[in-house]
């Protein structure tokens, strides 16, 4: 299946989909483009190989949802993030 983008010349095709993850909140690519870094709603924050669509490892140990993720410049590493909403009493 193909999709060309809004405002864009670009056709986007979906070769894989993550079907081990709720709700993907965030999708990031290694420098080189050859693995993918995805968060997401199940606390995990798991890689993927572009070429084949397998899963490479996972990572588990978030206390929430990850909602954003990241590479370091050089790919050595995958920053995640999280969105803890904690409530507040105004006096």
């Amino acid at each position: 299946m193909s999709h060309t983008l809004p405002h864009s010349h670009t056709t986007v095709t979906r070769l894989y989909a993550l079907y081990e993850h709720i709700k993907v909140r965030d999708l990031c690519f290694s420098p080189d483009g050859s693995v993918l870094a995805s968060g997401s709603d199940d606390e995990t924050l798991r890689l993927w190989n572009v070429a084949n669509g397998d899963e490479i490892k996972a990572f588990i140990g978030h206390d929430n949802a990850i909602t954003s993720v990241d590479y370091s410049s050089n790919g050595a590493w995958v920053l995640t993030a999280r969105c803890v909403v904690f409530p507040c009493v105004f006096t």
